[in-house]
This record gives structure tokens, C-alpha cells and sequence, in this order.
């Protein structure tokens, strides 16, 4: 695994296990970027969930409720987004947002700490871990609010997952109001 270069002042965590049950490789993700309020155990959990994905998990707004959907063997746990994204709910406010580059995980990186929206409907999310495992990049997201909005080509039920577009749409409509206003 090589992750994208980081100085070594950056919080990094290391996680190094013995074979899950089935499996022959030991388990070996490094997780770096860390939110220093981000706990081991759940980084850890992350990593054992993506080597045997058994379930997907939803929220359910009506019932307030995480719903465990079981997955058959070799399915994936994430959404498709588009070409580049898909995601995957992990309970707690917290999504796994899952690239096929490393280059698109980085240009979202810079760009999700410039969207400051939390609503109900609307959430941008913080970035809790950054980590590569198997043939994807990752990061870990956060919502301050259960967002219970639109999807769409920027938005997976109203999380903000694709920051440039949303940027450039966000910009698109400024413009256009503020051209409306004068």
C-alpha cells in the first residue's frame, strides 16, 4: 500500500493484525489525516468490515433506525456515485466515501473544507481519515446532522459527495441570483 505523501507530523495510525477468520493476508491499512477525535477501534472496524463486507448498512428516517441489508458474497458494500465515487453509510453520521483515483480523493480532500452548509437537508461533511485499502481510496466522512435530502449528481441523501460540482453549481446559482438582484 502506498499512500499519497504526508509529512510525518501528520496523524497517522497504523493498524497490523493476524489473517481474519477466512482469510490468508494479514490485515495491514494505514489511516493517516486523522481527526485527533476519531478512536482506533473504529478505524479498525472499518478496515475488517471492507475485507468481509456481509451487510450494507441504511438509515431509515421514519424509524430513526440503522437497517443491516444482508450482501451476498463478492457484492460491495458501496453505492455508486458516479464513474469515480461511490459511498457507503457506517452508522453514527459517518460515510465511507470509496475512489477509484487517488488524484479525485485529493482534488475532493482540498475542496470539502470549503463547504460550510449544515442543514437538515444539506450537509457538508468533515473529513474524519484518509486510508487506501485494496484496489480504492478512501475517506472517512463525518455529518454534524442527520441529512435527510435529495440525492443527486453532488448530494447522496442530501451528503454532500461530490465537491466540485456542488462548488461550481453552488457558484452557478450565486451568480445567477446575485445577476437577478441588481
Amino acid at each position: 500500500m502506498k499512500p499519497e505523501n504526508h509529512s510525518a507530523s501528520e496523524n497517522t495510525y497504523h493498524l497490523r493484525e493476524e489473517p481474519q477468520p477466512g482469510h490468508t493476508e494479514p490485515l495491514e491499512v494505514d489511516f493517516y489525516d486523522i481527526d485527533p477525535n476519531v478512536l482506533s477501534c473504529f478505524l479498525r472496524s472499518l478496515a475488517v468490515y471492507l475485507q468481509n463486507p456481509t451487510y450494507r448498512l441504511i438509515y431509515d428516517f421514519g424509524t430513526n433506525t440503522n437497517i443491516k441489508l444482508p450482501l451476498n458474497s463478492g457484492d460491495s458494500p458501496l453505492i455508486p456515485i458516479d464513474d469515480e465515487r461511490a459511498i457507503s453509510y457506517m452508522g453514527m453520521g459517518c460515510y465511507l466515501l470509496g475512489y477509484l483515483h487517488s488524484e479525485a480523493r485529493t482534488r475532493d480532500k482540498a475542496l470539502f473544507s470549503k463547504i460550510a452548509i449544515r442543514t437538515c437537508e444539506v450537509q457538508g461533511a468533515n473529513i474524519l481519515a484518509t486510508f487506501d485499502y485494496g484496489k480504492r481510496y478512501y475517506l472517512v466522512l463525518e455529518t454534524e446532522t442527520r441529512p435527510n435530502g435529495e440525492t443527486n449528481e453532488m448530494m447522496f441523501e442530501g451528503v454532500i459527495v461530490n465537491p466540485q460540482k456542488y462548488l461550481v453549481q453552488d457558484r452557478s446559482n450565486f451568480q445567477s441570483t446575485s445577476a437577478n438582484s441588481a
